[in-house]
């Protein structure tokens, strides 16, 4: 893992140990990167020395798969860090060095130093399975015999919160963490979600999400 000698002095040592065929990056608790390995290079295409200091949403610009933002400011994964709560792997659409947009999974470690008030954040990535293009439609599974499906017409409108909570849960969050980014309880994200399927005409979430997709919502 590469670091700078100002962040190396900085950082417990086993940061400067740690190895991985998948892309690797650390983070701190301001969302500075402070660790990037050659694996996240040849994945990502940037070097240690230009993204080292730098805030890892404006390097790695995720978003998902309808362009929302998901590596922003005070994104789940730091907020959860900080309340010394873990995150779910979760995919994102990533920018390379060359401008080119990458689909990936992207797994969170937290790590806290014995002693440490303030935590790091171990960032793997690879490609994710089934990779899509930004805008690209997800596939529409096919809906089951005996409910007719909702004819455009009859769509009720999504509300701006039912239509964050879609965006958030198409981003891989839990029904936890979409109260945590939206400030609700879990009982109201928990409302918003049901909400939105039964506006969607969807049995569960997963076809919730794929009708989204479809509508270009998400």
């Amino acid at each position: 893992m590469t670091t700078t000698e100002t962040e190396e002095a900085k950082l417990p040592r086993w940061v400067g140990a740690l190895r991985s065929a998948d892309g690797m990056f650390v983070t701190d608790e301001e969302q500075r990167i402070v660790a990037w390995s050659p694996s996240a290079e040849a994945a990502l295409g940037h070097k240690a020395a230009d993204v080292i200091g730098r805030r890892c949403y404006d390097v790695i610009a995720g978003t998902d798969v309808g362009g929302h933002p998901v590596c922003r400011p005070n994104c789940s994964a730091a907020v959860n860090a900080q309340r010394g709560r873990v995150t779910s792997a979760y995919e994102v659409v990533a920018c390379s060095h060359d401008g080119r947009r990458v689909w990936l999974n992207n797994s969170i470690v937290l790590a806290r130093e014995q002693g440490a008030r303030k935590p790091l954040l171990l960032h793997l990535f690879r490609p994710a399975r089934e990779a899509r293009e930004p805008g690209q439609r997800l596939p529409i599974a096919p809906r089951r015999r005996g409910r007719p499906p909702v004819k455009r017409g009859e769509l009720q409108p999504l509300s701006r919160r039912e239509l964050e909570t879609l965006r958030l849960l198409a981003s891989g969050q839990t029904t936890a963490e979409i109260a945590e980014a939206l400030t609700v309880s879990r009982f109201t994200a928990r409302n918003h979600i049901g909400n939105a399927m039964r506006k969607l005409g969807a049995r569960n979430r997963v076809e919730g999400l794929l009708l989204a997709a479809e509508r270009h919502l998400i």
